[in-house]
């Protein structure tokens, strides 16, 4: 069997963990947990099978076997995502070595926590971002970039990411005398321009504002929404820069640029 055919099983299976991994650290306000997954209603235990993501929540019909609480939807959905996610990256990832592959998937990973954090929590936690940080030099050091391409593309485009949001943050501040936005989402979005490069980072930004005023209104709409109510403005961004990186890999083939 092909090697990279059991890699991305494997890959799909542990998104999935990986998913319920990350709920469970958010609930519980810990970056790294290794403590056994309980019930957020009754505090018990779960056992092996509880833990199976997307099959135990079907099979238990989101509901927890021992309090019959409902489980929320959305621990569903992000498993889905995450499942998906990560061998879609994988599979497209075509021109990289095995190690940039790794590197890219633990990337994906620490990205996905950051958005269901903000999601939740409404936080962007600058330790994951210092990791993201590393984990990018590393992958260039591997990729052999050369110091003008990472001085005038990458490094560039995170001082621009940062200084873009800051900006309008400063200004949005200063007009309204409230803030526009969290104070993490101009490091964050100065972490995606080193990711993406400086001909990428300023389309993630604007996608991922318009992704948040289309959440906006459509909670308007349901009347879930009002206008006081924060917008995790950092999850949008990263959700744009993933549907433009795959987006990017698909319609342009010759495209060399991946996370």
């Amino acid at each position: 069997m092909d090697i990279n055919i059991i890699y991305l099983f494997l890959l799909m299976v542990s998104g999935g963990a990986i998913a319920s991994y990350i709920c469970c650290a958010v609930e519980r306000d810990r970056f790294l947990t290794f403590d056994r997954s309980r019930c957020n209603f009754c505090n018990k235990e779960l056992s092996f099978k509880e833990l199976l993501p997307i099959i135990s929540y079907l099979t238990l019909k989101g509901k927890c076997k021992c309090c019959k609480k409902n489980i929320p939807h959305k621990y569903l959905y992000f498993e889905i995502f995450l499942t998906l996610l990560l061998p879609l990256h994988y599979f497209f990832s075509i021109q990289l070595n095995s190690y940039a592959k790794s590197i890219e998937v633990l990337s994906i990973v620490l990205l996905a926590y950051l958005f269901y954090l903000d999601w939740e929590k409404m936080v962007i936690d600058m330790r994951v971002l210092l990791l993201l940080i590393l984990l990018t030099l590393l992958k260039y050091f591997i990729l052999g970039l050369s110091y003008t391409e990472f001085f005038l593309n990458y490094s560039t485009a995170l001082l621009l990411g940062f200084i873009f949001l800051f900006i309008i943050s400063f200004l949005y501040k200063q007009v309204k005398n409230v803030e526009g936005m969290g104070s993490g989402d101009p490091y964050l979005a100065g972490v995606l321009g080193f990711i993406f490069g400086i001909n990428l980072i300023l389309p993630v930004i604007v996608f991922g504002s318009i992704l948040g005023i289309c959440y906006h209104f459509f909670s308007m709409r349901k009347k879930a929404f009002n206008l006081q109510k924060k917008v995790p403005f950092g999850s949008f961004l990263i959700l744009s820069a993933i549907i433009i990186n795959i987006s990017d890999i698909l319609l342009l083939p010759n495209f060399t640029f991946t996370f």
